[in-house]
């Protein structure tokens, strides 16, 4: 394996069970960093590392977070790793699956 400190770096690959390696600009749309800072992702992980950042509600009055992360709890990695294989219509049943829907 090579450290990259030089070179072209802007791409990104994946290995398919043909041991093909397929590639991608990693930014084709020139998409800038603060546009990438807005995306809801980034604040459900900041949330989950600082969770002193998630808003708090009042409902009925009782105060309770309102983190936008979907738990999986005492599941284990597996349980998570799956979730970047689901396509749409997998990842809203398990969404309906997670709320009991």
């Amino acid at each position: 394996y090579e450290i990259l400190c030089d070179g072209n770096t802007n791409f990104t690959y994946g290995l398919d069970p043909n041991y093909l390696v397929w590639m991608s600009d990693t930014n084709p749309w020139n998409t800038s960093l603060k546009e990438v800072a807005k995306y809801p992702h980034l604040k459900t992980i900041r949330e989950a590392i600082y969770p002193q950042t998630v808003p708090k509600w009042k409902m009925q009055g009782v105060t309770v977070a309102a983190d936008m992360g979907l738990r999986k709890m005492g599941r284990g990695v597996d349980a998570i790793a799956i979730v970047e294989t689901y396509d749409v219509a997998e990842s809203t049943e398990a969404v309906q699956r997670l709320m009991g829907t």
